[in-house]
């Protein structure tokens, strides 16, 4: 708060002319990225449309199946029919089962659908954006979430709408967990506390898959900044933490928590009532360089990164 202060006041202490060339490049960066957005959704959604009719795989057949049965059985869970690899309590099958309601046209229930993930995806962000006090970078974020940074990422993020709903829950969790530092009012905090914990609960009972992902860096980073950032008392044992720094760790543990907690039900409960496959079968291996390096790699082809093309090539974003 005290750097913040110090950039305001110097801000402030400069020139008029100064201080309106500063405004003027700053609404002219706001028009531009927006257009940027603008530009990128509509263009991504053409794709995505022109494919729809064309392009159905597994995946996205399993998206739509389930949600019908779910229609079907107006349930939540069913034991009837689940997907194979995981338990998705949390997931597309939230939109498209109630669009079942409204549409019999599977086509249309998908292309409708899509549009309202990827929508919650940016309105996500756009939450988070807001938390962090980043606001004005929204629409250059949004819009490299809405890009087609390689064939990968737009084949599992904006075709088949695979992993936006881990992406929505991240940003939503990471907005929240802000909000309940920055807030004032200890009634919002609490409430902001207890839709987390549930939140998260919730999250946790997917499986895996976000636990390692998000929360355990999540609560990681929280007590690498606490340590960092504490004092130490004299007439103590334990250093203290100022206020923002506190919440941190109460909202990352409290987070953490609760999405352990809802882990260990999908693992001790949900798994002997629906038969998928879970991670419990996963074990360490030995140290492999060359399975590092193939990680490595495929984690920049994600980013557009291909061997052998031409860093100019406009291959890398189709």
């Amino acid at each position: 708060m005290g750097f913040l202060l110090q950039c305001k006041q110097q801000l402030l202490s400069l020139p008029r002319p100064v201080l309106q060339r500063e405004k003027r490049w700053h609404y002219l960066w706001l028009v531009f990225s927006w257009a940027c957005l603008l530009y990128a959704c509509l263009r991504t959604w053409q794709v995505i449309q022109g494919r729809m009719y064309y392009l159905l795989d597994s995946d996205m057949s399993s998206d739509l199946l389930l949600g019908y049965v779910l229609r079907k059985e107006h349930t939540l869970l069913s034991t009837n029919w689940f997907y194979s690899t995981e338990l998705r309590v949390f997931h597309n099958h939230l939109v498209f089962a109630p669009l079942f309601f409204l549409f019999d046209n599977w086509l249309q229930v998908r292309t409708i659908g899509t549009a309202i993930i990827l929508l919650g995806m940016l309105a996500s962000c756009w939450y988070f954006c807001r938390q962090a006090g980043i606001g004005s970078l929204f629409p250059a974020i949004g819009t490299l979430l809405m890009m087609p940074m390689s064939e990968v990422y737009f084949r599992i993020t904006l075709l088949t709408v695979s992993y936006p709903p881990h992406l929505f829950a991240s940003f939503l969790s990471l907005g929240m967990l802000l909000q309940y530092i920055r807030s004032d009012r200890r009634r919002t905090r609490i409430l902001l506390l207890v839709f987390q914990a549930a939140f998260s609960f919730l999250i946790g009972m997917n499986g895996l898959r976000q636990v390692l992902t998000f929360y355990l860096p999540l609560v990681l980073a929280a007590l690498f900044l606490c340590f960092v950032y504490s004092r130490p008392k004299a007439d103590a044992t334990l250093p203290g933490l100022a206020i923002p720094e506190r919440r941190l760790l109460i909202g990352s543990l409290a987070a953490t928590a609760a999405t352990l907690g809802g882990w260990l039900l999908n693992t001790r409960v949900l798994r002997y009532h629906y038969h998928y496959t879970s991670q419990e079968g996963v074990h360490f291996a030995a140290f492999d360089g060359e399975h590092l390096e193939r990680l490595f790699f495929g984690w920049l082809e994600s980013f557009g990164f291909q061997t052998g093309e031409y860093v100019t090539s406009t291959q890398l974003f189709l």
